[in-house]
């Protein structure tokens, strides 16, 4: 399935906060830092040919959530758990 990269961040977002070692779910919101930082990574796995990612209409980037999935699994996004 391909998401939009800002919808992508927050699938990310929730994975991580269901892993070992992050805190523990307070309320629904997100933090909105941790977020950018998650699309920054994001971004960065995209133009190292580690996830695909293709362009959309009016500039938004597209991913693949198996592929993002795999990065989460194999810990691409750990350094990221303390500030969720």
């Amino acid at each position: 399935m391909s998401l939009r990269l800002n919808a992508a961040a927050v699938r990310v977002y929730d994975a991580l906060k269901s892993r070992p070692g992050a805190n523990p779910r307070t309320s629904d919101a997100r933090d909105t830092e941790a977020l950018g930082a998650i699309q920054g990574r994001l971004r960065e796995l995209v133009s190292s040919y580690r996830i695909g990612g293709h362009d959309g209409p009016a500039g938004a980037v597209y991913v693949f959530w198996t592929e993002i999935l795999r990065e989460v699994n194999n810990g691409a996004f750990d350094d990221l758990l303390d500030r969720l």
